[in-house]
């Protein structure tokens, strides 16, 4: 029953517990395995404690030994995920400012020679999709082509390791701890990055005769992102209820984009007092707001959006550019289940 109860709480879920105790996959992941629970808990249960369902899992992963029993897959995660915090990227020189909202910038952010591998392999653009109601942005995601956007991140050993971090509560737990660094508490609880540390954080609420510790509290998911130049901008908006946290990472190389081609995400304030509440993300013109802070489009660079009331951002219409020069970025999102 209490395992029941810990897979229902997982939302999304690709897995169903059935009267034999077997952990079965839906038919729309990978086919054939299936995962018996044997008393204590199997690898996936430990993966899904950590943020990562095993469908994001390849067979090579499962041969080379990530997917191994219980907590010693988890560890093996864990591991995996603080090289690639320590070695590819870094939220150490974040640089906030504070109003109207929590908004800052990182520069660099990857490590250099990643950060070139990441840039030569960002996808072909025929493979972008327009996103209705947001300016001139194309989307590459797990909703605007879906099949790519896979099919582009286990084909490619970078976007599935970078994928793989992004994705797990390791990296959330690294945001929110920036975050509160710098005296932004948003109010979520401890967020586990270890399998032991899950178990924990359960059977303490258990105790306490509550439901379980909440493991869909917060999830993260990326997208790829181009505005074309021409023309191209992304309206001013709040963001959805549900994204508490975006991170937008540029993705161009050192002699692709220039000051004056534009580009770059303003820091707006509503000039009517009506749209100065606007936790729902109704779209507001350029013309209603006013341009408190503009961050150039540069190389290797990392903004931080706290989603609030009024956290009003925008990309306001690139002119005419030469021909190769496209906007592109990795946005990262952190949301609530609700």
């Amino acid at each position: 029953m209490f395992l029941a109860i810990i897979i229902k709480m997982i939302d999304g879920s690709p897995y169903t517990l059935t009267p034999k105790s077997t952990l079965r996959r839906h038919p729309d992941t990978i086919p054939g395995n299936t995962l018996i629970v044997n008393g204590r808990s199997v690898d996936d249960i430990d993966l899904l404690l950590l943020g990562v369902r095993q469908d994001e899992l390849t067979h090579s992963d499962a041969a080379s030994g990530l997917a191994e029993d219980g907590a010693r897959c988890g560890t093996r995660f864990q591991a995996h995920a603080q090289l690639m915090r320590r070695s590819v990227l870094s939220f150490d020189n974040l640089k906030f400012r504070y109003e109207p909202f929590p908004m800052a910038v990182a520069t660099p952010f990857f490590e250099e020679a990643h950060y070139k591998e990441l840039v030569e392999r960002f996808p072909s653009v025929d493979l972008f999709r327009e996103i209705p109601g947001a300016g001139d942005k194309l989307s590459l995601s797990e909703k605007f082509g879906r099949r790519d956007y896979h099919r582009t991140i286990q084909n490619d050993p970078y976007w599935k390791d970078l994928h793989r971090y992004l994705k797990s509560r390791q990296f959330i737990a690294e945001v929110l701890g920036s975050l509160a660094r710098n005296h932004i508490e948003l109010g979520f609880p401890k967020v586990a990055t270890s399998v032991p540390e899950a178990w924990r954080l359960i059977f303490r609420d258990l105790a306490r005769g509550r439901l379980p510790y909440d493991l869909t509290r917060l999830s993260s998911r990326f997208e790829f992102s181009i505005i074309r130049s021409g023309g191209g901008y992304l309206t001013p908006h709040t963001d959805s209820p549900k994204k508490r946290i975006t991170l937008v990472l540029s993705m161009i190389g050192e002699d692709e984009w220039r000051p004056e081609y534009g580009g770059a995400t303003d820091m707006n304030r509503a000039l009517n007092e009506v749209d100065s509440y606007n936790w729902e993300n109704r779209r507001v013109e350029f013309k209603d707001v006013e341009t408190l802070h503009s961050y150039e489009f540069t190389p290797n660079q990392c903004l931080v959006f706290v989603k609030t009331f009024n956290s009003l951002h925008s990309v306001p219409p690139i002119p005419e550019t030469p021909s190769t020069a496209i906007r592109k970025t990795l946005t990262i999102n952190i949301e609530s289940a609700h």
